[in-house]
């Protein structure tokens, strides 16, 4: 149950977020590939929420390539606000609302790989 609320949640307010991005190209601003391949990761968390009740193992894999896909994203805007703080042009008031899907994806994907680890099907025998 926790997996398909982690999922459900992020995936729809990075999909949001993204989608809120994607919309100011109605005053110019250009569109990136990779918000389309974040807006696809997003769907991909919404699959992985459904399918978490039902085979987690199947889930955290859909989870943790979803969130790879959304992070292709976030990690380049990460860099442009690290390096925007270290030149002091960096003004929080304006990056408060991309801290929610930042934090909320970094939880998804750490509970996503530990469900990946924890949920092993295969097992080896001990003995040759």
């Amino acid at each position: 149950m926790k997996a398909l609320a982690l999922y459900l949640v992020t995936g729809v307010v990075t999909g949001f977020h993204v989608f809120y991005l994607m919309m100011l190209a109605i005053w110019g601003a250009p569109i990136s590939p990779l918000q389309y391949v974040s807006m696809m990761g997003s769907a991909g968390l919404l699959v992985a929420s459904v399918v978490a009740v039902f085979k987690p193992r199947l889930a955290s894999e859909i989870a943790l390539a979803g969130a790879i896909a959304i992070w292709s994203f976030y990690i380049p805007a990460l860099v442009v606000d690290f390096w925007r703080l270290v030149t002091g042009a960096f003004a929080f008031k304006d990056e408060l609302i991309a801290i929610t899907p930042i934090l909320l994806l970094a939880i998804c994907t750490g509970y996503a790989v530990r469900c990946f680890l924890r949920c092993r099907t295969v097992r080896f025998p001990l003995t040759p």
